[in-house]
């Protein structure tokens, strides 16, 4: 039984660009005059929304705590965020005090359910905010660096190499909008966390788009990326030549949070849909 332990390092900072705004999607009323049951209702409903919609990241980069940095805390938060959170900019918040309603949503957030963050666009200007800033650092800062897992469920097996076949997994897992954490190793980037996001093409590969936790973006782009080409992955940041990996890992606790977030969007699912009358329940 193999395990494997990822010591996660601080590698940069990086620049802020242009903000790019994003507008949540919105359930439709089904068109069938007949009601579902909402069981059936959501079964049938992607519950990770496409990247248009999910392409969040803080408005600050990774930092060093305690002398270490901590992309492994930076990325698991931003991948909760991307599955669980979702922003209206136009609602009013209770008391019109957004700063305390959002902050109390955080807490939600982290313990698993969903939540609408309410006079913000999406995660960057949530973040934005001082005291939710501090909030999210101390999140992330109380999230280990080191930890063991087994290797995740890899359904790809006839590749030209282990990394390969993981690589062709997460090309898999982004077609179900699932938003991968990597652990990777190489010369250039040290042990590092990154988050998978969508895929694209450059020069004749398909290729995964990531984010950094050490790069503040604030719009959709794929100027870091992992690459595959004959057995070997390749991590390409924006500001340096390609880094070959040495090591290149999804693992179990990826697949447990996978699923515990798809537990937890079909149960939301479930009582929204019930409650704007689109679907019926079960007594």
């Amino acid at each position: 039984m193999n395990y494997l332990i990822l010591l996660l390092i601080i590698v940069s900072c990086g620049e802020v660009k242009i903000l790019k705004e994003n507008n949540s999607s919105v359930d439709e009323k089904p068109r069938s005059s007949v009601k579902p049951n909402c069981k059936s209702y959501c079964e049938n409903k992607k519950l990770f929304q496409n990247e248009s919609h999910l392409f969040q990241t803080l408005s600050f980069p990774n930092f060093g705590y305690r002398g270490i940095g901590r992309c492994r805390g930076y990325a698991l938060l931003t991948q909760r965020f991307i599955y669980l959170a979702r922003y209206s900019s136009s609602d009013t918040c209770p008391d019109n005090n957004c700063e305390k309603y959002n902050y109390e949503g955080i807490e939600k957030i982290m313990r698993g359910m969903p939540f609408v963050f309410k006079g913000v666009r999406n995660l960057y200007e949530l973040s934005q905010n001082k005291q939710i800033e501090e909030k999210l650092r101390t999140i992330i800062s109380r999230t280990s660096n080191r930890y063991t897992a087994r290797s995740a469920n890899i359904r790809v097996t006839d590749r030209d190499s282990e990394h390969s076949n993981i690589f062709s997994e997460i090309l898999l897992r982004l077609k179900n909008n699932e938003k991968s954490y990597i652990g990777v190793h190489g010369n250039l980037t040290g042990h590092h966390a990154l988050l998978s996001i969508y895929s694209s093409w450059k020069n004749h590969l398909e290729v995964i788009c990531v984010i950094d936790p050490n790069i503040v973006v604030t719009e959709l782009t794929c100027d870091n990326y992992l690459y595959e080409d004959h057995g070997e992955v390749f991590y390409k940041r924006y500001d340096r030549e390609a880094d070959k990996l040495s090591k290149f890992k999804l693992t179990q606790d990826e697949d447990i949070r996978t699923n515990l977030y798809q537990i937890s969007l079909f149960q939301d699912c479930i009582n929204t849909s019930s409650s704007r009358n689109y679907c019926y329940i079960n007594e």
